[in-house]
């Protein structure tokens, strides 16, 4: 686990996981009314918005899903190298 919070990568894929769905939010005009704490995501046009999108809890349990896929997937494609003997 230590190994995920200090890869920049990782952490890239867990952040764009989060991103898109609070745009997907937004455009749909979601919102997390119950939420005392949460995040934010800019208007469209670039205007501040004080909505709540998600919750500190969905955003790390979104994130860290991702995380896994990606690090699952990764492991899945060294296999069929090791498997294959092919370097790509």
């Amino acid at each position: 686990m230590l190994a995920v919070l200090t890869d920049p990568a990782l952490i890239q894929v867990g952040q764009e996981a989060i991103g898109a769905k609070m745009i997907d939010r937004r455009n749909r005009r979601e919102s997390r009314p119950l939420a005392a704490i949460g995040l934010v995501v800019c208007e469209d046009d670039g205007r501040e918005s004080d909505v709540i999108r998600m919750s500190v809890r969905e955003a790390l349990m979104i994130a860290m899903v991702a995380i896994g896929n990606h690090v699952a997937e990764s492991n899945r494609h060294a296999t069929v190298r090791e498997k294959t003997g092919s370097a790509s």
